[in-house]
């Protein structure tokens, strides 16, 4: 894996409101391997686009998978696994201090943008050092979103982002990944400058929610799922739909 190593810092002004903007440019990109081993083990490519003010990060599966899964164990039972493969895209709005991701249910139609304040991360620095390809590299360690993780970032790359939301180290995150390895990042490559429009997912008049609507959401998804299944099956068999969905926040 090389690392293009060419750094180019530029200082510029942004407007006071990114909601108001209709373009918003990335500086430097960087790409990711990314593995989310939650009961199925899912290979994604991510990204991450930024300038001074704004971020925007995505990760999607390297190969696609099926949303439903079902096994037939016998003739009276039946289970029904669930997997979340959707491409999940999210911003980060320094100027106003959010992050809006954008989401779809499993068996919904509809994304929605699911809105929050920028997490205050506790980060605790660490003295151990580590070369990542021609990097040198500190490690970190935090708890957050029920996960515990171990991270390096690169002090010769002073941008304080980091792939998904782990942000707010004094260098770019290069590698991350939580005490279970469920959640894993290994950086494949930086390329800088990088000039690209970043994708706007607030689109005019577009209505946010929280956490916790989308999750009452999610839920009641599944559960319709459920019922509307339930209705077409042999009223003898027993059946078990299990929901995996491959998400990085446990709580």
């Amino acid at each position: 894996m090389k690392i293009i190593n060419s750094l180019l810092v530029i200082i510029f002004f942004l407007p006071n409101n990114i909601y108001s903007q209709s373009k918003l440019t990335s500086e430097i990109l960087v790409e990711y391997d990314m593995i989310l081993d939650l009961n199925n083990l899912t290979h994604y490519n991510a990204y991450l686009y930024f300038n001074s003010s704004n971020a925007y990060f995505e990760y999607k599966p390297v190969e696609s998978y099926n949303s439903l899964e079902e096994v037939q164990d016998n003739d009276n039972e039946a289970s029904l696994n669930l997997i979340d493969s959707t491409t999940v895209q999210l911003t980060i709005d320094k100027i106003n201090n959010k992050v809006l991701e954008k989401r779809k249910p499993v068996f919904s139609k509809k994304m929605y943008v699911v809105e929050e304040d920028i997490p205050k991360i506790q980060w605790t620095l660490a003295e151990e050092t580590k070369k990542i390809n021609e990097f040198s590299c500190k490690k970190a360690l935090t708890t957050f979103r029920g996960r515990k993780y171990e991270v390096w970032y690169c002090p010769e790359l002073p941008f304080n982002y980091g792939p998904w939301k782990l942000s707010g180290l004094p260098g770019l995150i290069l590698e991350a990944n939580d005490d279970k390895n469920q959640v894993v990042f290994n950086v494949k490559k930086i390329v800088t400058p990088y000039h690209i429009e970043m994708p706007n997912i607030l689109k005019e008049n577009t209505k946010t929610i929280t956490i916790a609507e989308y999750s009452k959401i999610q839920k009641k998804e599944i559960e319709n799922f459920e019922s509307r299944f339930k209705s077409r099956s042999n009223r003898d068999m027993e059946l078990h739909i299990t929901y995996n969905v491959n998400d990085i926040e446990k709580e």
